[in-house]
């Protein structure tokens, strides 16, 4: 699997599981759209704080690397 095809996928899951996270915390029922919301906020804060910027960052990095990790024996399986 290409990088590019990789990190968008891992992309992809992040909203996913973000979306999860949402709904059980009652978030998913707003009268706007919850990602809409969290990412109007992400954007701010990115924007005006370097220090949210860097610990964003390395957060989405984390979640990318530990969600590679996990998937690595399913590719392995299904490549035999």
């Amino acid at each position: 699997m290409r990088r590019g095809r990789t990190s968008r996928m891992m992309k992809v899951l992040y909203v996913l599981f973000r979306m999860e996270i949402m709904k059980k915390e009652g978030l998913a029922d707003l009268e706007d759209h919850a990602e809409k919301i969290i990412l109007y906020a992400k954007l701010v804060y990115t924007r005006n704080n370097v220090d949210f910027r860097m610990a964003l960052k390395q957060q989405e990095e984390q979640f990318e690397k530990e969600s590679e990790e996990q998937g690595k024996p399913f590719i392995e399986v299904g490549q035999n």
